[in-house]
């Protein structure tokens, strides 16, 4: 059986996070859970703290260079201990370019 990745993408504040939580109790072979907001903090933390335009390209790279990590490291794990796959939230604003891995 092929890992199946299940992406939940919507507006921010559209309770992405809040369906994910709620779907795995419904699907056990999805364990795996990696919600946008981790991604974001983490990259708002290593940008200096902010989002704010005078350093957007700093945040987006940094926030590029974590989902991909993130993504690797969830395929890693799916792939050795968890065969049928992982649910991903995600959330890109109006002006920002989509990101396909």
């Amino acid at each position: 059986m092929l890992p199946i990745l299940l992406y939940i993408n919507a507006w921010p504040g559209t309770g992405k996070q809040t369906i994910a939580t709620a779907l795995i109790p419904h699907l056990p072979q999805m364990r795996l859970l990696l919600d946008n907001h981790k991604i974001i903090d983490l990259a708002k933390t290593i940008a200096g703290g902010t989002t704010h335009p005078n350093q957007p390209e700093t945040y987006q790279k940094v926030r590029s260079q974590i989902l991909e990590a993130a993504v690797t490291a969830a395929l890693d794990t799916i792939s050795t201990t968890n065969p049928a796959g992982f649910i991903m939230t995600g959330a890109h604003a109006r002006d920002f370019p989509d990101v396909y891995l």
